[in-house]
């Protein structure tokens, strides 16, 4: 005879024992709710001492706090790590996110710390393709104004209280301080610069500039670069760092490839493609000249970040007429953005040693 226990829900009392047919066979609806369970665990203690008998207990089914989150079940995907701030302006704003496995990404919205009266803008489907990352643009944002939002793994939220927040930039042109910290060769383990990332956490910066050497992979192997910027992303102080301060990057050698690697390093289109997933900047080069230099504005100053790697000839190729770091494509990029910049004040952005 096989038995199956259906224990009441908190605040409930009956308590069925129910055959194998799905047939009650007794009931103690009648008894009061603590009476009925002690009845209750003692059938299934005693269903499990026969050879024949097959106990299921059915816990108590809670329903999620409103706008919260709780521990999905196993099929259900989570973040893996904090999601993280890209490139903020005074209209858009770009979101990161890991997932543990497939999941459409969102993200929830507002003025409020609650989130209530927010939008939800729908980002793209996290798979295998892209290592269940992906980010969010976030438009018609208003300037200088303080947002709090919510990560969403397939419609659910799966960021906890309190939400992370981030301000909008002022409008370009606009006078007025900008403060930022920039770093670099951070070490070759995850928790090395930890507390400088939590006191730049702490620090009223406006953005943070990662000027590459970002990680040590020292590979173009995705998987393993993967793995080190998830370990640098796991640290208490990153965590503290990223999902409120806008963070822009680019790269050098050591998580671009091997050390001193150029322009000729086979199979640099895979490492092109993992820092696109792992980064949220503006842009990542040109349609016609893959790379991860790109420009933006904060106030009325100019950035321009600038690829080191990508197109770089040899360190020791000595007798090249024309050596160049960034490539023909990418100099004339800058020369041409350089002159048709009216911001008072131009900031060049390049790794290397």
């Amino acid at each position: 005879m096989a038995l199956r226990l259906r224990l009441p829900h908190r605040g409930m009392a009956p308590c069925d024992v129910i055959d194998a047919s799905g047939r009650a066979r007794q009931s103690f609806a009648h008894m009061n709710p603590p009476l009925a369970r002690l009845i209750s665990i003692f059938l299934a203690a005693s269903a499990l001492c026969t050879d024949a008998a097959q106990v299921i207990l059915r816990p108590p089914v809670r329903p999620e706090p409103a706008g919260g989150w709780m521990a999905p079940p196993s099929e259900r995907a989570y973040l893996r790590l904090a999601p993280m701030l890209g490139h903020i302006s005074s209209t858009n704003a770009l979101i990161w996110a890991h997932a543990s496995a497939a999941a459409r990404l969102s993200v929830r919205f507002s003025t409020r710390p609650d989130l209530s009266k927010g939008k939800v803008f729908k980002g793209p489907l996290l798979g295998t393709n892209n290592g269940f990352m992906g980010h969010v643009a976030l438009e018609g944002l208003a300037p200088e104004t303080r947002y709090f939002y919510g990560v969403l793994l397939d419609g659910r939220l799966a960021t906890l209280r309190p939400y992370p927040s981030f301000i909008t930039a002022p409008p370009d042109g606009t006078s007025g301080r900008v403060r930022f910290a920039f770093t670099s060769c951070v070490g070759y383990h995850g928790y090395d610069a930890s507390p400088g990332y939590a006191d730049l956490a702490r620090t009223n910066i406006d953005f943070l500039l990662m000027l590459g050497d970002n990680v040590y992979s020292n590979t173009n192997d995705p998987a393993i670069q993967r793995r080190y910027f998830f370990d640098q992303r796991d640290s208490a102080g990153w965590r503290g760092l990223s999902p409120g301060t806008p963070i822009y990057a680019i790269w050098d050698d050591h998580d671009f490839g091997p050390d001193n690697s150029d322009g000729r390093m086979e199979g640099k289109e895979k490492s092109l493609k993992t820092f696109t997933e792992i980064w949220a900047n503006p842009a990542y080069g040109e349609p016609d000249n893959p790379g991860v230099y790109f420009k933006f504005r904060r106030r009325d100053v100019d950035f321009f970040m600038l690829d080191g790697r990508y197109h770089r000839d040899p360190n020791k190729a000595t007798n090249l007429t024309h050596k160049t770091m960034l490539g023909a494509r990418q100099l004339e990029w800058f020369k041409r953005e350089l002159a048709a910049s009216k911001a008072k004040v131009k900031v060049l952005v390049s790794g290397g040693e």
